[in-house]
């Protein structure tokens, strides 16, 4: 190995960490760059809507685990950016997960390759605006 094995440890946490802010640094600019679709709008008023409203609807919901957690996250904040953040997080935290199950099946640099490829994809970065499509 190029590295010495006392430092090892130390650059695979700081090689990830890199990877997870380079894709952090890719979604955040885009958080305002375009306007709420009727989508998002729906699932806004959705799950802003009050608690009664949101039981009623997570029973014939996909993802009803997505709108309890929307809903709690909107109480902080109801802005555009806000919105959107929740996608940018969830998103940079797939990276992530795609580390640990690259790392898992093939090893370190394959889990660091499949965190890349999920990082740097321009399709993943653009949906991760759209909070609706996670």
């Amino acid at each position: 190995m190029l590295i010495p094995d006392k430092y090892t440890k130390y650059f695979k946490i700081v090689l990830l960490i890199s990877i997870m802010s380079i894709s952090l640094a890719i979604r955040l600019p885009g958080l305002t760059r375009i306007s709420l679709t009727p989508d998002e709008v729906w699932e806004y008023d959705n799950c802003s809507a009050g608690m009664n409203t949101l039981l009623n609807e997570i029973d014939s919901d996909v993802h009803p685990t997505f709108r309890f957690i929307y809903h709690f996250w909107l109480l902080l904040d109801n802005t555009e950016s806000h919105m959107r953040l929740f996608s940018v997080i969830t998103g940079t935290l797939g990276v992530f997960f795609a580390y640990l199950i690259g790392r898992e099946l093939y090893g370190f640099y394959f889990g660091c390759i499949s965190a890349l490829i999920f990082g740097l994809s321009p399709h993943l970065s653009k949906i991760g605006f759209q909070k609706n499509i996670i």
